[in-house]
């Protein structure tokens, strides 16, 4: 089936994109990645950024005043392409400092969107009725497996996802489930998590912490997405023997340095197809992986 010219939702991804603790409070790698997020957004018409987590470094905030959110996200991201929504989730470094801040940063700002710790958003391919939900996980939350938080989490996320008629499903978090870089595979969302992603045909989990781009696919149905890369670069990969064999279809890079080895993504869906093109900070196309509707060919609750 071919693309009907116009139905096509285009948003952009970043990850890990939390600046620098000391002045500037920015790195080069994230400003050359938003000046390249501006042209991508641009040339497709992007409708929201998507973000993964860590988003101040390297503890945080420490409150709603903060002058870091000015810093290290205000000033970089002055492009008038990237005045969109931002659905923002927290990273283990936002936990080091006042994540409420960061909630409560949501009513101080147009674009910054972040109204629970948890949350769903469900947008629409344009011309069509096709959804696109997203689950905005807090994973540092969820990993305390043995807290009444993380049960509470648990129970949102299994209702969220069994109760979801989307098109298109996608959870993102934080940690990842796989991962061969040198934070490696989480135990608690392998454990936990990766069963209900399974279980409700979810389309793709997106992650960062690891500053490399990664995909891995494992068989199970669900595509992993990691990248981030938004502010820093890490080429570690000493967790390849901790993921199934043959699941890691890419990875970038193999060095580091500290200007140009950044990156963010460009994600694309119709009716048929999600795609998810991994960008360096230049702006150039590194990988595109592709995924077709696993949803709308398996049974999946009726619409009310």
């Amino acid at each position: 089936m071919s693309v009907v010219a116009g139905q096509e939702l285009y948003f952009l991804l970043v990850g890990d994109f939390g600046g620098s603790p000391t002045y500037p409070y920015t790195t080069d790698i994230q400003t050359t990645v938003a000046k390249s997020m501006d042209a991508a957004a641009k040339k497709h018409n992007t409708q929201f950024v998507v973000t993964n987590g860590d988003n101040f470094y390297e503890t945080g905030v420490a409150s709603v005043s903060d002058s870091r959110f000015q810093y290290t996200y205000e000033s970089v991201y002055t492009y008038q392409s990237l005045q969109t929504r931002w659905y923002i989730v927290a990273g283990n470094h936002d936990w080091e400092g006042n994540v409420t801040a960061q909630i409560a940063y949501t009513q101080r700002s147009a674009r910054w969107y972040y109204p629970s710790y948890y949350y769903t958003v469900t947008h629409y391919v344009p011309g069509t009725n096709v959804s696109v939900q997203f689950v905005f996980i807090d994973t540092i939350i969820y990993d305390d497996w043995f807290s009444t938080d993380s049960y509470k989490e648990n129970a949102w996320i299994k209702q969220t996802l069994a109760t979801s008629t989307a098109d298109w499903l996608i959870v993102v978090g934080h940690y990842p489930v796989w991962s061969v870089g040198s934070n490696g595979p989480t135990e608690t969302l392998v454990s936990y998590l990766k069963p209900m992603l399974e279980q409700y045909k979810v389309s793709a989990y997106i992650s960062g912490h690891d500053h490399s781009m990664q995909h891995l696919n494992d068989g199970s149905g669900v595509e992993y997405f990691l990248n981030g890369m938004g502010a820093k670069c890490s080429h570690d990969r000493k967790n390849e023997n901790a993921v199934p064999p043959n699941s890691l279809k890419f990875f970038y890079p193999d060095k580091c340095d500290d200007k140009t080895n950044g990156g963010f993504s460009v994600v694309h869906a119709t009716a048929t197809e999600l795609s998810m093109h991994y960008m360096d900070a230049s702006g150039n196309e590194l990988y595109k992986a592709k995924t077709t509707n696993i949803r709308s060919m398996n049974e999946k609750p009726k619409r009310k």
